[in-house]
């Protein structure tokens, strides 16, 4: 007999995994003796104790703490005899993607307030992710839609307002896992006032005066942006230009 034992190196865990330690087989063609630990080459994390005897071995590794990284096994050239004296030729080299990471996700919807519904909502998330639904969403002052796959790794979702306020959406944690099982972390929460109500405007001025100018006054019933002198209808004289002193409630302008 003058034939090495080949080694087959392989694992349990898929590729990427966050299991911690990782199980990894050692299967030879042949039954073998010597084998150990110090007969591996280990990269990525720190080899357990070795179990087996024969043809087949079995070793866990615990990945190294930090970030994610490849755990890898081989067995050496060497490592193990078979009953005639044969040295083993070197394995594969089997290798698994650890990942023990978190995916994030940042939620963005439309400008506040907004008048236009429904609101579409972005759910970003940092990679890829299984088993998110509309349902794993927390949604308040509305009704969620489904949702649509966006870009690399996002969603969209519309929400229609129950009633004018706050609509916001947030991802929770454990809604959504990556290819390693990962649970993803909380996202922030958007928020965006539906607001479908007309604001409404009152003119008030001296009654009869014959004072000349006077002060005319504009009261809304909220602030308002973009109002100028194009939006009133005047007669019998001239209004100067309309200002707001407190943020667009109140305008006010001289009248000849």
């Amino acid at each position: 007999d003058s034939v090495a034992p080949a080694a087959t190196v392989s694992s349990t865990s898929t590729s990427p995994t966050n299991d911690s330690p990782i199980a990894f087989n050692i299967h030879f063609s042949e039954s073998v003796t010597g084998l150990t630990a110090a007969g591996l080459t280990v990269t990525g994390g720190t080899a357990g104790s070795l179990g087996g005897s024969g043809q087949d071995y079995t070793i866990s590794i615990t990945p190294t703490p930090g970030s994610d990284h490849a755990v890898t096994l081989q067995v050496n050239a060497s490592a193990a005899q078979d009953a005639s004296g044969n040295d083993n030729s070197p394995s594969n080299l089997e290798s698994l993607q650890y990942d023990a990471t978190s995916p994030t996700v940042t939620v963005s919807g439309p400008s506040s307030p907004n008048n236009t519904a429904p609101f579409v909502f972005t759910l970003a998330f940092s990679e890829p992710v299984n088993g998110l639904t509309a349902a794993g969403l927390t949604v308040s002052g509305g009704t969620a839609g489904s949702l649509t796959p966006s870009g690399l790794n996002g969603y969209t979702v519309s929400v229609t307002p129950s009633g004018n306020g706050t609509v916001s959406v947030q991802v929770p944690a454990g809604a959504a896992k990556d290819d390693a099982g990962n649970n993803n972390s909380a996202s922030n929460t958007a928020s965006v006032v539906y607001d479908s109500v007309a604001p409404t405007a009152t003119v008030s001025a001296p009654a009869r005066s014959n004072n000349s100018p006077f002060t005319v006054t504009i009261t809304f019933s909220e602030k308002v942006s973009n109002f100028n002198n194009s939006d009133v209808t005047v007669e019998n004289g001239s209004l100067g230009t309309l200002t707001s002193a407190d943020g667009g409630l109140t305008w006010t302008a001289t009248f000849t």
